[in-house]
């Protein structure tokens, strides 16, 4: 059977290394609102070890590079820093928002709080990097997407986002990420680009696709921080065609559980794709209610 041959041990234990190490890699949540990318500060204020407080529709951040002052629902933001004489105003390019009870802030924020924002091109998804005073870079998690209609919404409260998706890459692979509350992680790359990630699995990497036959064999590995359930199906699209992949239909796994996932015992195995899909145009993916869109080759 198309397949059937089991993935090589090293490639398995080589990816699983990696998106452990990814699960746990230093990160805050962002989300997209009008149009625009927004940062959630309290986590990174906790990353950066700056002190945020909430009081009547007002946030204060003291930090290294002083006291910034921002005002839900405005784009206005006030900074106060060592030895200035007064405050000083800005205005943002976006309002604050507050959201399943978290406070969110648009990009160019964090320039009032030291924090240097790299934007990295990336199809289909947004891939931002924060790079704080303290030297040490995050990446922005985004969050489900914002649902139909709500740009033209006030600010206000909603139901509070538990997983998301991103797009990243692994020595020029593009790679799919999943996450659910910020302690599983799902991914999924092209086998046959394997070897540009791991070169020195490239023979075993290539004998495993070729048992792949004429589908798209896909890497998928489950990571966690916590042990947790997950759900062993994912569903494609792309051009009005749809398929679910559920194990051990199609969505096969050479270690670990279908059913849950830790720490020390992650899953890996492999996703088939018939041929009438394509690799080299976008599809849209989903996983446990959240939807991702990747193009796995350029």
């Amino acid at each position: 059977m198309p397949g059937s041959r089991r993935l090589p041990a090293r490639l398995l234990l080589a990816a699983v290394a990696w998106a452990t190490s990814l699960a746990g890699a230093q990160q805050v949540a962002g989300i997209e609102r009008f149009g625009a990318p927004y940062v959630e500060a309290h986590g990174l204020a906790l990353q950066l070890g700056d002190v945020v407080t909430v009081m009547d529709g007002v946030l204060t951040w003291r930090g290294s590079e002083g006291v910034a002052t921002f005002f839900l629902g405005t784009a206005e933001a006030l900074t106060q820093r060592p030895g200035d004489g007064g405050p000083s105003e800005w205005a943002l390019s976006a309002p604050v928002v507050v959201e399943g009870g978290s406070w969110y802030l648009p990009l160019d924020a964090l320039q009032l709080l030291g924090v240097a924002v790299e934007e990295i091109p990336a199809e289909g998804a947004r891939s931002i990097t924060l790079h704080g005073p303290n030297g040490v870079s995050y990446r922005v998690a985004f969050l489900a997407p914002e649902p139909a209609g709500a740009a033209a919404a006030p600010p206000g409260v909603a139901a509070p986002d538990e997983g998301g998706w991103e797009l990243d890459s692994l020595a020029g692979v593009p790679v799919l990420r999943f996450f659910l509350a910020g302690q599983l992680s799902l991914l999924l790359l092209d086998l046959d680009l394997a070897p540009l990630a791991f070169p020195e699995l490239t023979e075993v990497i290539d004998a495993a696709a070729a048992a792949a036959g004429s589908d798209h064999a896909l890497l998928l590995v489950v990571a966690a921080l916590v042990e947790s359930e997950w759900q062993a199906s994912i569903s494609f699209a792309q051009d009005g065609k749809e398929l679910e992949v559920r194990h051990p239909y199609r969505l096969r796994l050479h270690l670990g559980s279908e059913a849950t996932v830790g720490p020390a015992a992650p899953a890996a195995g492999v996703v088939l794709l018939p041929s009438t899909f394509s690799l080299y145009r976008p599809m849209q993916v989903q996983w446990a209610g959240v939807r991702g869109t990747v193009t796995f080759r350029h």
